[in-house]
């Protein structure tokens, strides 16, 4: 009532000061959330530092195995989801599906380009690799056609977002493109 909290969804409080801080807001979230609830998608990429596609803002995305209807309150998105337990990590008191699990649920909303750029981090930093990549993902799935052309297309040497999309308008184009060659004159 001082003006000095904020309500990130009903029943939870936080600092006033920590407003726009994504892993305060989802440890504050989570303390309204069932135990075996997990934060995916965009929320769980941009916990870890992935280069993301430009958006407004990060929607705060968790699933739960529990079984809770859907939910959409205040930018907070909670969905069912069958998140096998090897896909569960904690990550600052967060708690967030796995990089693997995190990619697999970017497929099913991101476009190829998005999603080999997003890979490209994600290896480049050494979160994931592309053999982890192809085990985590599930026949029949929305997004597994694309998950798994993304990673054929995917270069860990890759070193930001717009040169990942750069390397893939040549690629699709049949232009071959060789990431990191030093070039040297006379």
């Amino acid at each position: 009532r001082t003006g000095g909290y904020v309500s990130p969804t009903p029943t939870v409080f936080m600092d006033v000061d920590d407003v726009g801080n994504l892993p305060k807001t989802c440890r504050a979230i989570q303390l309204a959330l069932p135990d075996d609830a997990v934060f995916t998608h965009l929320t769980s990429a941009a916990l870890r530092g992935w280069r993301l596609p430009q958006v407004s803002e990060v929607p705060i995305i968790a699933v739960t195995d529990a079984d809770w209807a859907h939910l959409d309150r205040r930018g907070v998105y909670v969905r069912r989801c069958d998140v096998p337990r090897h896909h569960r990590a904690c990550l600052s008191g967060v708690r967030i599906a796995s990089p693997e699990w995190t990619i697999v649920e970017l497929a099913e909303d991101l476009g190829l380009i998005d999603l080999v750029a997003v890979i490209d981090g994600a290896l480049h930093d050494g979160d994931t690799t592309v053999e982890r990549l192809a085990d985590a993902i599930v026949p029949g799935r929305r997004g597994a056609r694309t998950v798994r052309r993304a990673i054929a297309l995917a270069d860990p040497l890759s070193e930001s977002f717009w040169e990942s999309v750069l390397r893939l308008a040549h690629q699709l184009c049949g232009v071959p493109v060789r990431s990191q060659v030093e070039v040297h004159d006379p």
